[in-house]
C-alpha cells in the first residue's frame, strides 16, 4: 500500500528554521520522522513542505501554535495544502 503524501506552501517570518523548530517542538523528532515531514525547496517568499496524510493535522497544529520566537512576535502559516507540488505552486 502507497503512503500518500501532502504538500503544504508555508509563510515564515522567521524563513526554514522557525518552520522546522515549531513543528519538531511540537510532534518530537519521533513525528518528524513518522510523519516524513521534509521542507523541500522555497518558492517565492514561502517553503514548499511535504508530510504524509496521516500526520498533515499535527503539522497544521504545530505551525498554528507558533506565534513567539525569542520574545518576538512570529509568523508561520500554512497557506495552501495540495496533493501535488504542481498544483500548489500554479496560482
Amino acid at each position: 500500500m502507497k503512503i500518500k503524501s501532502r504538500y503544504l506552501l508555508i509563510e515564515s517570518s522567521g524563513g526554514r528554521d522557525l518552520i522546522e523548530r515549531a513543528v519538531s517542538s511540537f510532534i518530537g523528532e519521533n513525528g518528524v520522522s513518522e510523519f516524513n515531514f521534509k521542507i523541500l525547496f522555497q518558492f517565492k517568499d514561502k517553503w514548499v513542505a511535504k508530510c504524509y496524510l496521516k500526520g498533515l493535522e499535527q503539522v497544521i497544529a504545530a505551525t498554528a501554535l507558533k506565534v513567539r520566537d525569542g520574545g518576538n512576535s512570529a509568523v508561520v502559516r500554512i497557506v495552501k495544502i495540495s496533493g501535488t507540488i504542481k498544483a500548489l505552486t500554479s496560482n
